[in-house]
């Protein structure tokens, strides 16, 4: 059996706006963040996902239980539940400092960060079982986690497809396994 996915990236942090690590850390959403989750929970609802869509879930963290709070209200459901493991990758000791600062002082794999790898498998066994036959699951989660699930399903470097603040990215998941669909509903969210 197959089912469909939309994988929503929460709205704007004061964190992200100064290219901070966020990682765990628990940082709301700022002033435009609130505006892009709202501004996405009333495209949503006048769209023809809204009748699609059955389940929403999302990080426990407070920048995507809010965005997914907005989404729910918008659609007339509730936040079936926060999911732990659709968090954000454990970036540890980095947390907190500026994407560049790590990068000009790191090349390659960043000591004691969660891999790739456990982040993807994490976050698809939390779709899997939250998935439902019977339409769309909505989940709200992080930046980090969605662009490690493209960039592995990217088939080559120009289909990668980088996750913004309240991002779109849709999947289909059968067996476990995510598959990306191309750019419909990414494009018009």
């Amino acid at each position: 059996m197959s089912f469909r996915i939309l994988l929503v990236r929460h709205g704007e942090t004061d964190w992200n706006a100064a290219g901070r690590v966020q990682g765990t850390t628990d940082i709301p959403l700022n002033d435009r963040g609130r505006a892009q989750a709202a501004g996405l929970a009333a495209r949503l609802a006048d769209s023809a996902e809204r009748a699609r869509i059955v389940r929403v879930v999302a990080s426990p963290l407070q920048r995507a239980a809010d965005t997914a709070a907005a989404i729910a209200a918008s659609l007339g459901l509730p936040v079936s539940e926060l999911d732990a493991d659709l968090a954000e990758q454990h970036f540890g000791a980095f947390e907190g400092r500026t994407w560049a600062d790590v990068h000009a002082e790191h090349e390659g794999p960043l000591p004691g960060v969660e891999s790739h790898e456990d982040a993807i498998a994490r976050v698809t066994a939390a779709l899997t079982r939250h998935a439902v036959p019977e339409g769309t699951l909505l989940a709200v989660s992080h930046g980090g986690v969605i662009n490690a699930i493209n960039a592995r399903l990217a088939a080559r470097p120009e289909d990668y497809v980088r996750a913004e603040n309240v991002s779109v990215h849709e999947y289909t998941l059968t067996g476990g396994r995510l598959e990306r669909v191309p750019a419909s509903t990414e494009d018009a969210a």
